[in-house]
């Protein structure tokens, strides 16, 4: 139904509040997180490095130190991590993790194989040991269903804070296996802290008195927060353990620029396949996945702690307004412009809903695209249903309306009885089309009253140099109008006659603008216009219908083509446009050249037309 201009805003607010619940409904459905956990996964790959690493750094027990120590299984290497540990805090480092779980103790087996008595087996873990007591050193802890791992009561006994210096390295994954979040702190008893978080805290201890970091322990929250991740893997600067055991390590560039970081102690070896899905193992055309080892998890969860980066997730009622808007402004859209615009409308907010979702993670604020897209979709979708319906009806309406109008020469055959048969005859005619301009963006700022207001003001006009010329007003089609000149009256000079009418109904139309203008000012109605469209060519005209209903028209590819030429008005900007053949009539019948002014010249494609139709602008 067609409303007045001044209830517009209130017809389109069911289009926005439909927008905003299916927005709220996509937002739990699981399919629309996959949709968002794909777009998140890909603007991270598109965005590439998104900060700088400086807090942070991996010492690898990598290929190299592997084959260096391969004479001692991994469980022993508490002299290798010991050395290691030690010229990292000569080196100056801030604190250090060793994301490795050790479940005993070297010496501990030793001893319960027999092998224990020895001074050697007793002093065997005497550098490890010894960069325990020092502190700043947070071990590796899991939690499981069975209960937690930990590392062996001897290590706890010798680190400062015992147990509160072990953190756990469970990570987070997703449904979909990929991790994108970390758990800041776990339910139970101690260690609850996980593992970047206590070593964030180590590193913030020498900076922050006692009170200060129980007020930080007590607002870490157990729910997952996202990763703002730096960039994709191999990011973090590593050096090698075997680097690190060496004796001129102190000397060497990379350990040296090891000064004031955390360094996390981690097994990167290809063997140990310690590797991670995040979102840089989606794939985008031209690019591989790329896995991330639990060490630069771990290593990248710490640098955004310490940097105090985070990403804020809008809340899903902004998501739910910011579509509620969007659906109201799609429906205008509908509303206002052609079906081929309004899409291009739609495209394009689809297009600056994704543009926006990503400069605004750019900014580490996560703005789910998958409720606004599908949200707004299925409004527009909606609203152009609902258009297509109502423009239906009015035209059905309109069309029924003023179907009783018809020439005066085909009244006077209906009297005579002389119409010709319902098989009809082929006669060469000359076809003349108008249409309004913009008429469903007028009809959706009028009522349907204003509507048959404006068209039964505008026909007369319309009509009068018709029936004026002879011609016969084949039939209304909504606000458009065809018009036969030929028939069922033979006329010579029936493309004379079109070109006359034209002009004329257009100096009508300029006419009839201020009418317009003065009786719905105020409306923001497009400026009144029409179009004409003007075609001579052979056509069967006749009866058309039934025994109670009959119709005089005329049918053809003449009439197909002075429909199209109507239509091509718009594209190209000119009020009457005549085929040549039309023209080349007109001059053959007696036009005179003021009767056959031309302006422009073109050819142009029409659907149906292998050829392109020569037409001309008539003045």
């Amino acid at each position: 139904m067609v409303v007045s201009a001044n209830n517009a805003s209130l017809r389109l607010l069911p289009f926005g509040l439909l927008a905003g619940i299916l927005a709220a409904l996509a937002s739990i459905m699981p399919w629309s997180m996959a949709i968002d956990q794909l777009a998140y996964d890909a603007w991270h790959r598109l965005s590439g490095n998104r900060a700088p690493l400086q807090h942070v750094a991996i010492a690898a027990i990598d290929d190299a130190s592997l084959i260096q120590f391969r004479d001692t299984p991994l469980a022993f290497w508490q002299p290798q991590l010991g050395a290691a540990m030690a010229t990292l805090r000569a080196a100056g480092v801030v604190a250090i993790g060793v994301d490795l779980i050790q479940a005993t103790s070297a010496e501990s087996w030793l001893e319960k194989v027999g092998a224990g008595e020895t001074a050697l087996s007793r002093g065997y873990e005497a550098p490890f040991r010894a960069a325990l007591i020092e502190g700043d050193v947070i071990l590796a802890a899991a939690r499981g269903s069975e209960g937690d791992l930990l590392p062996p009561m001897e290590h706890q006994l010798l680190l400062p804070g015992g147990l509160e210096d072990t953190a756990l390295v469970n990570l987070h994954a997703d449904a979909d296996g990929v991790i994108r979040r970390f758990q800041p702190r776990f339910e139970g008893q101690a260690p609850t802290l996980s593992f970047p978080v206590r070593l964030a805290l180590a590193a913030q201890k020498r900076r922050l008195d006692g009170a200060a970091i129980e007020a930080l322990l007590g607002g870490v929250p157990e729910v997952p927060r996202l990763i703002p991740f730096a960039g994709p893997p191999g990011r973090v600067s590593r050096v090698s353990l075997a680097t690190l055991t060496a004796a001129d390590a102190l000397q060497r560039q990379e350990v040296q620029a090891l000064r004031g970081k955390v360094v996390i102690i981690a097994p990167e070896a290809t063997s140990l396949q310690d590797v991670q899905l995040t979102p840089y193992a989606r794939t985008l055309p031209g690019t591989s996945p790329q896995l991330m080892s639990g060490g630069e998890l771990h290593a990248q969860t710490v640098e955004a702690l310490l940097t105090g980066r985070h990403i804020t997730v809008l809340p899903p009622v902004a998501s739910v307004l910011a579509t509620a808007l969007l659906g109201v402004l799609l429906a205008l859209a509908v509303a206002r412009y052609s079906p081929l615009r309004s899409s291009v409308a739609m495209g394009g907010a689809f297009a600056a809903t994704g543009l926006t979702s990503l400069l605004l993670f750019g900014a580490d604020i996560w703005l789910a695209p998958a409720p606004l897209l599908i949200g707004s979709g299925l409004t527009w979708a909606t609203a152009m249903a609902s258009r297509s319906g109502r423009e239906a009806r009015e035209r059905s309406r309109l069309r029924s309306l003023f179907a009783r109008y018809v020439s005066d020469d085909v009244a006077d055959l209906a009297v005579s009885g002389d119409l010709p048969d319902t098989g009809g005859s082929e006669a060469e005619l000359t076809i003349l089309f108008l249409d309004i301009r913009n008429f469903t963006a007028i009809s959706e700022k009028l009522s349907s009253r204003e509507v048959f207001e404006m068209l039964n003001a505008w026909l007369p006009h319309a009509c009068a140099p018709i029936l004026a010329q002879g011609g016969n007003v084949d039939k209304f089609i909504g606000d458009a109008i065809m018009a036969v000149f030929g028939a069922p009256v033979h006329q010579p000079d029936h493309a004379r006659r079109a070109l006359v009418v034209a002009r004329d109904i257009i100096q009508a139309a300029e006419a009839f603008a201020p009418w317009m203008a003065n009786r719905f000012q105020d409306r923001g109605l497009p400026p009144f216009a029409i179009g004409i469209g003007i075609h001579s060519g052979k056509a069967v005209v006749g009866n058309l219908g039934t025994e109670r209903r009959v119709e005089f028209t005329a049918i053809g590819d003449a009439v197909n083509l002075a429909s199209r030429l109507e239509s091509a008005t718009k594209e190209l900007g000119w009020r009457i446009v005549a085929s040549r053949d039309t023209l080349n009539a007109a001059l053959s019948s007696g036009a005179t050249a003021d009767e056959a002014r031309t302006g422009a010249h073109a050819q142009i494609s029409v659907k149906g037309k292998k050829l392109p139709i020569e037409v001309v602008e008539i003045l």
